[in-house]
């Protein structure tokens, strides 16, 4: 269940969460619960390596980034398209996705009128939210036009290419029929 601290399990180019997660990890029996122990501990080392690398280039943490985006709350009522990024504070790929995010978030909010709004996963307030989107792999990205109609969504690691090809769609005017 996201939107509340479940085991969350990371591998290859996204993090499970949820109850998906959580019976991985329930259902390993004893070797799997050690090796769910060491799993934990080389990603709590990665995710501070990861850390360390975003600060040695003054990136911010995850945590500084939500803090400085647009509320989500404001997002969806000043008739802008949002992007929003589900996120967990210890999720490495997060981490690693962030780094590169962080100059076209900070671009995209204040140059384009385009609404970067990060979502914090564990936050009870957002279950609903997680849910809706159904939620399952950390980092996440719904696209949402101006009307907040999903027109695409991305989870794991993603090439910006993609995300950039994402942001142009919600760019792009739709036209209408002059005919209807």
């Amino acid at each position: 269940v996201v939107g509340s601290t479940v085991t969350a399990a990371c591998a290859g180019g996204a993090c499970a969460v949820g109850a998906g997660a959580a019976a991985n990890v329930a259902t390993a029996g004893a070797a799997g619960g050690a090796l769910a122990g060491l799993q934990t501990t080389i990603a709590g080392g990665v995710l501070a390596a990861v850390g360390l690398v975003n600060a040695a280039l003054g990136l911010p943490s995850l945590p500084k980034m939500a803090e400085a985006a647009i509320p989500f709350e404001d997002a969806i009522h000043n008739g802008n398209p949002v992007v929003m990024e589900f996120y967990r504070d210890t999720c490495t790929q997060c981490q690693k996705m962030a780094g590169r995010l962080y100059p076209l978030e900070r671009e995209l909010n204040a140059e384009q009128g385009l609404n970067w709004v990060m979502i914090d996963v564990d936050e009870p307030r957002f279950g609903p939210l997680c849910t809706y989107y159904q939620v399952d792999e950390l980092p996440h990205f719904e696209f949402l036009d101006a009307q907040h109609v999903e027109i695409g969504m991305a989870h794991g690691i993603v090439d910006m290419d993609t995300i950039q090809q994402q942001v142009k769609q919600l760019q792009t005017p739709v036209l209408s029929d002059p005919a209807a």
